[in-house]
């Protein structure tokens, strides 16, 4: 009798830990994706802010994301790299703007399809 009740307990909660352990792998991988993305954009962003004055900071900034996120396992034609500057009382700013798609492997947690970083930096000046 014992053995019997053993099987309907483990038939029981294994689809609850096998949903647990599907949702922890798959919020993990988001976070990591998403660590990745701001990572990228602002070392983008910091590239940038380095520039001469006679190149242009957004553009560098623009390259070097889509390096960044190319070499971070990102398909960098379907991301949307965005880049600024604008004046500040501190400075001149630069701005960088990253959204990438994000399709989760499962689909059973409400996660988002999108990773998103916005990155502001002071330019250097000289």
């Amino acid at each position: 009798m014992r053995r019997g009740s053993i099987s309907v307990e483990f038939a029981v909660t294994l689809p609850i830990v096998l949903l647990l352990l599907i949702g922890v792998l798959e919020w993990g991988r988001m976070l990591a994706r998403e660590v990745a993305v701001v990572t990228v954009a602002r070392d983008a962003a910091h590239a940038g802010a380095l520039t001469r004055k006679t190149d242009d900071p957004t553009r560098i900034a623009r390259l070097q994301a889509e390096d960044g996120l190319r070499a971070a396992g990102f398909n960098p034609a379907v991301a949307t790299v965005e880049a600024r500057s604008f004046p500040n009382p501190a400075g001149t700013m630069l701005e960088l703007r990253v959204t990438v798609p994000f399709s989760p492997l499962f689909g059973l947690l409400p996660v988002t399809n999108q990773l998103h970083a916005i990155t502001t930096i002071r330019m250097e000046e000289g």
